[in-house]
């Protein structure tokens, strides 16, 4: 007898625990539903074909986009092409990417994206936009999310050092001065 009563207290509050979860029986409202990102509606976008020539399945793979100025216009984004983004035309997913080089006077960049799967001797279609997209959320540029190893000079923010040697990612203009040498020793491993 007791153990029944137990077991009736314990579904009645996982029954209670449920309900509250579950908004109690009250009426509440839906979120708002926020209207679905589009990538085709970029001001500028570019359909690029990738093709995988070899026999292996490819996975989490990075591709080199090669631009310039015969197939895109640079006049569509900011001089540094931070706008950039790359999507996968089947789903609409914004996929990792990063701007390695972007010259607007001088009509070249190099840009990489990482797909998620290409099969052998197969292709897909990648959008590469440029602008801003309403209500659409880009990958941001980063290179960690592209390559399996990536180091740039941001990096230097995060390089521990000692004889309170000062690095920094900030680029001088200046010509490089050298004022005191320090030997790095290695024993050839």
């Amino acid at each position: 007898m007791l153990f029944r009563q137990i077991a009736k207290v314990s579904f009645v509050l996982l029954a209670g625990i449920f309900l509250v979860g579950c908004g109690g029986g009250t009426q509440i409202s839906p979120p708002p539903v926020s209207p679905a990102c589009d990538p085709t509606t970029a001001p500028a976008i570019v359909a690029v074909t990738v093709q995988n020539t070899s026999a292996d399945n490819l996975s989490d793979f990075p591709v080199s986009i090669a631009l310039d100025k015969k197939h895109f216009d640079f006049s569509t984004t900011d001089v540094t092409g931070s706008n950039l983004a790359t999507w996968d035309s089947i789903t609409g997913l914004a996929l990792p990417h990063w701007v390695e080089s972007f010259d607007p006077s001088a009509g070249k960049g190099l840009l990489w994206t990482r797909l998620p799967s290409l099969a052998s001797s197969g292709s897909t279609t990648v959008w590469l936009t440029a602008g801003t997209i309403p209500h659409c959320q880009a990958q941001p540029n980063d290179g960690h999310a592209v390559f399996p190893f990536f180091s740039d000079v941001h990096d230097a923010n995060r390089w521990t050092t000692s004889n309170h040697l000062v690095v920094s990612d900030q680029i001088s203009p200046s010509p490089l001065r050298i004022t005191s040498r320090q030997v790095i020793q290695s024993d050839g491993t």
